[in-house]
């Protein structure tokens, strides 16, 4: 079949392993994809809760800068976030993710204290239309 050369063997040989490295990086790079394009989906739903939550207690009349600034610098980190995924670069994606974890904190612990103000808001309102 190779004409009894090694070398024939060789590149028959080589050519079939090609092949079943593209097959494993691809199903390797699929796995990879969907991952990060999750990551993503959950940036993107997440972000979506923080502005429908901003404009509940802005609806509400409380002033809500301090926690739309901070989803601002949130979102501003979509468009690296999703470079740092889609080069797969782990350094950066680290830097990202705990730059990401400590505003997601401070967006919280804002939108905590608006939510606080607003109780005690309703409850002085309360006593005051009792008296």
């Amino acid at each position: 079949m190779f004409n009894g050369t090694t070398d024939e063997i060789r590149a028959h040989a080589n050519t079939n392993t090609l092949g079943i490295e593209r097959t494993f990086n691809s199903i390797m790079y699929s796995s990879w994809l969907a991952s990060d394009t999750t990551r993503l989906t959950l940036f993107n739903r997440s972000s979506d809760r923080r502005t429908v939550t901003l404009d509940m207690l802005n609806s509400r009349g409380l002033d809500v800068s301090v926690a739309q600034n901070l989803l601002d610098q949130i979102d501003a980190q979509h468009a690296k976030l999703e470079n740092a995924l889609l080069q797969n670069r782990d350094e950066s994606l680290l830097s990202i993710t705990s730059g990401l974890k400590y505003l997601n904190q401070q967006f919280r612990n804002t939108i905590e204290v608006y939510q606080t103000n607003a109780r005690i808001q309703m409850k002085t309102t309360e006593i005051m239309s009792m008296n």
